[in-house]
């Protein structure tokens, strides 16, 4: 088992960190929609916020796999910056998410091991978080389009281009 990237494909530790945040992203939506659960929707998000920052340290310490050669450069860039939206997306939601909590006066209380009380620095008041609300539900959908994005395009590369694009992140 490699666990750090190679130029040919993804590492163990980048597939874990990848398959981790895309089963707590969809594990969130699970609680939130169908259960008004709240605890482990901000519980899981605050994990997502950390595992993405750690995300983003640890490819700033690896190399990324070499893209496919093809004469589609708009593609490349057009992954490109999808994953940088990707990454955005998963650090600006559960941010939003916390500020928007914060400035409602309500904790975040993480799985029931740490409550991380309202900041002083964050004005405690409905409009506020009103305008946090907003940017979540917006990021939220922005997520969903992207995430879906994303899919589409590895299924294009799996049986489209028929190359191992899909493969070089399955677990």
């Amino acid at each position: 088992m490699i666990f750090k990237n190679t130029s040919r494909k993804f590492g163990a530790i980048s597939k874990l960190f990848h398959w981790t945040i895309f089963v707590c992203i969809t594990a969130q939506l699970y609680f939130v929609w169908l259960f008004k659960d709240m605890f482990w929707h901000k519980s899981i998000g605050a994990s997502v916020l950390l595992l993405g920052i750690l995300w983003i340290i640890w490819r700033q310490f690896n190399v990324l796999p070499t893209p496919k050669p093809g004469p589609e450069n708009w593609q490349y860039f057009a992954a490109k910056i999808t994953h940088n939206l990707l990454f955005a997306c998963i650090i600006l939601m559960p941010v939003t998410g916390i500020i928007m909590g914060m400035a409602n006066n309500r904790p975040l209380d993480w799985f029931g091991i740490y409550t991380i009380m309202p900041a002083s620095f964050i004005p405690q008041n409905e409009t506020f978080g009103g305008y946090f609300s907003l940017a979540h539900t917006i990021i939220g959908y922005s997520l969903a389009g992207l995430v879906s994005l994303h899919i589409l395009g590895a299924l294009k590369h799996h049986f489209i281009d028929k190359d191992d694009v899909l493969k070089r992140m399955l677990p």
